[in-house]
């Protein structure tokens, strides 16, 4: 009985990191409770939190199969990017995911241009 992300094309967990712009017209929680509409037609979890000293919202998305994390940290810079981390897995209860993504916002630092 093997775990997949991704309805069966990677085994376990995935990662991803990604600069994407921050929404022109929407709060980045609007921006992302409405993402959320559009994929899955359900709500998540958004909580404020730090990460390397950058204010940043973590959405939690858990479907019944697996669950979704994605953070979002607005870099301030002037850019108008913010930085998209994302962790998925075969977890159908955040909490037990929650340490595996608390270990990679540990280690990740955060640099602008």
């Amino acid at each position: 009985d093997d775990e997949y992300a991704f309805t069966g094309t990677v085994k376990g967990h995935r990662i991803s990191i990604s600069v994407i712009p921050e929404p022109l017209d929407q709060t980045i929680e609007e921006w992302i409770k409405a993402s959320n509409y559009d994929f899955f037609d359900m709500d998540s979890i958004i909580e404020d939190i730090m990460v390397d000293d950058f204010p940043a919202k973590l959405d939690i998305l858990a479907t019944g199969a697996m669950t979704f994390e994605n953070v979002y940290i607005p870099l301030g810079d002037g850019s108008g990017n913010m930085i998209m981390f994302s962790l998925y897995g075969p977890e159908t209860d955040f909490e037990k995911q929650r340490p595996l993504l608390n270990a990679f916002l540990e280690t990740l630092h955060v640099v602008t241009l």
